[in-house]
């Protein structure tokens, strides 16, 4: 059994490096949004920057295919991602921040694998009892790094709402991208689904001119500063761009569960983060919470 469990991760360590790089980099990339870009709305930050990775998609594309195919079909279904699973993801979680904090919105995050797992068998796919137990496993992990901190935690219903919804959201577009990243090819689904999804967000933005207008002018004094101009690029081409694509990836190699159970290291990788910044001393549920997380990402299976 321990030699068919080794096997099995070390013909996945592939999806499973990219996974934890994806991890470092949006853990990077919420505390560089956190620290330079607060000046702007959540909103507005999460349209702007996935604007700018449009354009760098569709570059991309003509760079390497040099011509569009016109598929209607393709485009409808590949779409349907982004409306929902981009789109709705960022306008959930964009309205979660605007009263939430950042480590209270990452908290709720654990509980997209969970998520995922549920609709997955709601769906009609099967699993042993044992992978629903090592996700149960990991989510107690999370809420032991997180625990000194849900005792100073403010509830707000408006914002727990948005951000169950922003869940939600990526969960449809895991289990959706599951499918499509057997059908078509990732640049594609990547590109296409970015842009439906900017589509939305900025058409959120058409019915209030004043406030975007007023983030257009926040936004030329703050691309004055170079340090911020760098966060923006560095969501761009790895939170988005690069992530997406390692991320549809994995969906394809590993499936949609054990993809989205590495969202459970984000509060590991934090953890580090803040330590290597602050000199926090490590307490001793943050260690334990960490390798409960660790295990359980060895030892559940494909679903």
């Amino acid at each position: 059994m321990s030699q068919i469990k080794e096997d099995t991760f070390m013909k996945n360590i592939k999806s499973y490096l990219g996974l934890s790089a994806l991890v470092i980099i949006n853990v990077m990339a919420y505390n560089l949004t956190k620290n330079n870009l607060l000046g702007l709305e959540p909103i507005f930050i999460s349209t702007f920057s996935l604007f700018l990775a449009t354009l760098v998609l569709w570059s991309l594309h003509f760079l390497l295919q040099r011509k569009i195919k016109p598929d209607f079909k393709k485009l409808l279904t590949i779409g349907l991602g982004g409306i929902f699973g981009i789109a709705g993801f960022y306008f959930y979680i964009s309205m979660a921040l605007e009263t939430m904090g950042l480590e209270v919105a990452l908290f709720y995050m654990s509980g997209i694998p969970l998520m995922t797992l549920v609709v997955a068998l709601l769906i009609g796919k099967k699993t042993r009892f044992r992978n629903i137990f090592w996700v149960f496993f990991a989510l107690v992990g999370v809420v032991l790094i997180y625990f000194p901190m849900l005792r100073s935690m403010i509830f707000m219903p408006k914002a727990i709402g948005a951000m169950l919804l922003a869940n939600l959201c990526f969960v449809f577009y895991t289990l959706f991208n599951e499918k499509m990243a057997l059908k078509y090819n990732l640049g594609e689904i990547i590109t296409l689904q970015v842009t439906t999804g900017t589509i939305v967000l900025v058409m959120s933005f058409i019915g209030n001119t004043e406030t975007l207008a007023y983030n257009l002018k926040d936004l030329t004094t703050i691309l004055m500063d170079l340090k911020i101009v760098a966060s923006i690029l560095f969501q761009v081409i790895f939170a988005i761009v690069i992530g997406y694509y390692l991320y549809i990836y994995a969906l394809k190699r590993v499936g949609a569960v054990m993809s989205t159970l590495f969202i459970n290291l984000i509060p590991v990788i934090h953890l580090l983060y803040k330590l290597f910044l602050d000199d926090n001393q490590l307490r001793f549920p943050g260690i334990l919470g960490s390798l409960m997380i660790l295990v359980s990402i060895y030892m559940i299976e494909d679903i």
